[in-house]
């Protein structure tokens, strides 16, 4: 059976392969948008693809009313949550960043000075790596359970999406705000594998630049059609607060602002593709299975921009339901959806 799950604050999906109560499946993927509110997919559920959310809504188990049950939901703190299954207090994630008692230093999530990003000078407060995790996470007892044959990785725009739902034996990639490349640092690798290293020489945020970020379908089919421009949406230049949002590509921030929009969580899914074929995720003999966790983030940044009810929001989650519907082919092909098992949440809403 498949299983799907959608949370009030936490949207979630288990997706069980047909054949679960004889065989393992090959490949865990689990799924975390960022700032996904549980009630975003059923609300635009009419103009939906058969092959994205509603793949996961209408063949699975679809649970309305599921919480987190700590405070502070924000990112860090909920991708370490859906991780390890257990509550800050017992991971040590609490924040994104807070306060060491001990010594009032500022720490970030990730921080770790002993590791910092491949292919740059080491610089203080850059170095990243899961240190501040103080539980395993799934992935950690998968691999451990499997004796090593289990291969876990890994990817998301943002760091700290990346590296916590990765756990400590897991392999982490995410995107540079300043190179349009993703990275890793040196707890992972000593070096970018080959195949990143094709991936990053073929500069695909790039390609681009001069583009503009434009509604999907005709303006009159939104339910936010007519409000594209209200006074509390964040105004960036050049990007603007009202549709065509041009991403430009002369400033330094051009990067930055690929990832407000949905064009950071197309670049996400790229390099995924490009990790699960060349580590031939899900498709060794071992017979145990793989793992690979994809966070998409620009969800969580147009939400902070226009607000959760705007028509960027609403022309955002039609695109990513594109990007499911495209992933989900590719992993078919590749591995077979009746030999995955696919996880959807939230990290907060």
């Amino acid at each position: 059976s498949i299983v799907s799950l959608i949370a009030v604050l936490a949207f979630l999906v288990l997706v069980t392969p047909a054949t679960a109560a004889s065989a393992a499946p090959r490949l865990v993927l689990q799924i975390t948008v960022d700032q996904l509110r549980g009630d975003l997919p059923a609300r635009y559920a009419d103009r939906l693809t058969e092959g994205g959310f509603r793949y996961l809504m209408e063949k699975g188990t679809w649970y309305m009313d599921a919480h987190y049950q700590h405070a502070n939901t924000e990112t860090a703190v909920g991708h370490a949550t859906l991780a390890t299954g257990a509550d800050p207090s017992r991971h040590g994630i609490v924040a994104n960043d807070w306060i060491d008692q001990k010594t009032g230093a500022f720490v970030y999530s990730t921080e770790d000075e002993r590791h910092h990003i491949i292919g740059r000078e080491p610089k203080a407060h850059e170095g990243v790596s899961p240190r501040n995790l103080l539980a395993s996470t799934i992935s950690d007892e998968l691999v451990v359970h499997n004796g090593g044959r289990s291969r876990a990785f890994s990817v998301s725009v943002k760091d700290r999406g990346a590296i916590l739902p990765g756990g400590h034996v897991g392999k982490a990639f995410w995107f540079s705000k300043s190179s349009g490349q993703f990275v890793t640092s040196t707890y992972y690798y000593d070096d970018y594998p080959s195949w990143a290293k094709k991936w990053n020489a073929a500069k695909p945020a790039d390609a681009l630049k001069g583009k503009s970020w434009e509604l999907l379908k005709d303006r009159s089919t939104y339910v936010h059609g007519q409000m594209d421009d209200r006074p509390y949406e964040a105004d960036l230049k050049p990007l603007g607060r009202v549709f065509p949002h041009t991403l430009g590509g002369d400033s330094k921030y051009f990067y930055l602002l690929l990832t407000l929009t949905p064009f950071g969580d197309m670049l996400t899914f790229d390099f995924a593709k490009a990790l699960v074929e060349n580590e031939k995720l899900g498709q060794n003999d071992t017979g145990a299975p793989d793992y690979l966790q994809i966070s998409f983030s620009s969800t969580d940044y147009i939400g902070h921009l226009f607000g959760p009810s705007s028509l960027e929001t609403e022309d955002n989650i039609l695109r990513l339901d594109r990007i499911l519907a495209d992933l989900f082919q590719f992993i078919d092909e590749k591995v077979g959806l009746n030999h995955t098992l696919i996880v959807l949440s939230g990290d907060h809403g």
